[in-house]
């Protein structure tokens, strides 16, 4: 892991196929946690992690934590290009890459842009 600080306590999250349970008047302290870690089945092959900070706003990072760049299907061209070069002229190295919807699939591919 390239900033281990930064990436302290991950969260794994959780695949499902129906909506969690919670009763956030008996339990509201799981609460955040439950909706931060719950996704959808269908993403299962993304294999994330997320990291929940104490409060809003922007963490410094090393830059080489940040590997790739996704952008999702209805991502305008204008949109990936000015990510793209706010990346670069950032010094950030990173790959770029778009999902696009298979045909006749419940599925994404993703391809390099």
């Amino acid at each position: 892991m390239e900033d281990p600080d930064f990436f302290s306590i991950p969260l794994l999250v959780n695949y499902c196929t129906e909506y969690p349970y919670y009763n956030h008047l008996k339990d509201h302290t799981t609460l955040v946690k439950s909706l931060i870690q719950t996704k959808a089945k269908i993403w299962e092959y993304e294999n994330e992690l997320r990291v929940l900070k104490p409060s809003i706003g922007a963490y410094p990072y090393k830059k080489p934590a940040l590997k790739e760049v996704c952008f999702g299907c209805n991502c305008s061209k204008s949109e990936i290009n000015r990510i793209k070069s706010l990346v670069k002229d950032n010094g950030f190295n990173v790959s770029f890459t778009k999902t696009a919807k298979a045909s006749q699939k419940f599925e994404l591919k993703i391809k390099n842009v």
